[in-house]
């Protein structure tokens, strides 16, 4: 288990990861998508960026979104990428990162349809 210093840099880190794409905690939290379906496809658009380097890497590089990449690989509509851009791109984050209590909540969000 994490202790709490652990997961208060944990945080912060994600924090700075954010701050690089222009988002910010208030920013992922207004942008959350409501509805779980929506929450489900922009976890599994994440696992696709975060588990594909050169588009993880293309992303982190670019401070944008791989959207056409991502088109190309699930069907899904530019709008949607655009409207859950904040969300999509932090859970990209922590799944690719040390973030392990919050990696692992998402990953049993994901695997229980929230």
């Amino acid at each position: 288990a994490l202790s709490m210093v652990e997961s208060k840099e944990s945080i912060l880190e994600l924090k700075d990861s954010l701050k690089r794409f222009g988002i910010s905690i208030k920013d992922l939290v207004d942008n959350t998508p409501c509805h779980t379906d929506s929450k489900l496809l922009c976890i599994r658009i994440a696992k696709i960026i975060s588990s594909d380097t050169k588009l993880f890497t293309g992303m982190i590089e670019s401070r944008m979104l791989p959207a056409k990449e991502v088109m190309t690989r699930i069907k899904v509509n530019r709008r949607t990428l655009e409207r859950n851009r904040a969300f999509i791109i932090a859970i990209s984050l922590v799944l690719n990162s040390n973030l392990g209590i919050i990696r692992h909540y998402i990953e049993k969000a994901a695997k229980e349809g929230m």
